[in-house]
């Protein structure tokens, strides 16, 4: 087990208690609690894949689970994030949806023998998925609560960010498709 594979498990681990925390305590101190926790699970994303390439320690492990752990920490924040309003459900539905086709199609290659890296259109989705979640974090954070009754300037940036993420998760989904089209249409 090497650092950055330690790194994966600690977001997956963390997932959860970010989670209670928002759901549990979405006011005021909870909400900068949720940020903090949530930047940190955050910068283990980047630190494991750069100590896995900086340090030798890439691992089939790794390849697997790191874009998993991403994809339970983002999801699971983008449901309380519909929950509270803060996105439309539409859009939590389009990112959950890639996210599980991916891995099913992750899952079936597996199956197969065969490990598939994350690739850089799928890193720039996850980049901006985490930005946007962190915008959010942040401005309800400053709010001081989930209370929709003023506009902030953070709600434009918010909107523009969604966009950019549903534009990536739609376009990495494409491009994972039919680079793995082989799987989908052959037997293993």
């Amino acid at each position: 087990m090497t650092i950055a594979d330690k790194l994966t498990i600690s977001r997956i681990i963390i997932t959860p208690v970010i989670i209670g925390v928002m759901l549990v305590w979405s006011r005021d101190l909870g909400l900068w609690i949720a940020f903090s926790l949530y930047f940190l699970a955050a910068v283990t994303d980047f630190l494991d894949g750069y100590i896995a390439r900086k340090f030798n320690q890439q691992s089939e492990f790794g390849k697997f689970w790191d874009p998993l752990a991403d994809k339970i920490l983002v999801c699971s924040v983008f449901v309380v994030f519909v929950e509270w309003g803060q996105i439309p459900g539409w859009g939590g539905v389009i990112i959950i949806c890639r996210e599980f086709l991916v891995t099913g199609l992750r899952a079936e290659a597996a199956k197969r023998q065969i490990v598939i890296p994350a690739d850089s259109f799928g890193k720039l989705k996850t980049i901006s998925q985490i930005l946007l979640q962190l915008t959010i974090f942040l401005k309800v954070a400053l709010d001081g609560s989930l209370i929709q009754n003023q506009h902030t300037s953070f709600d434009s940036v918010i909107v523009g960010i969604f966009w950019i993420v549903i534009i990536f998760t739609l376009g990495s989904a494409m491009t994972f498709l039919f680079k793995n089209r082989s799987l989908l249409f052959t037997r293993s």
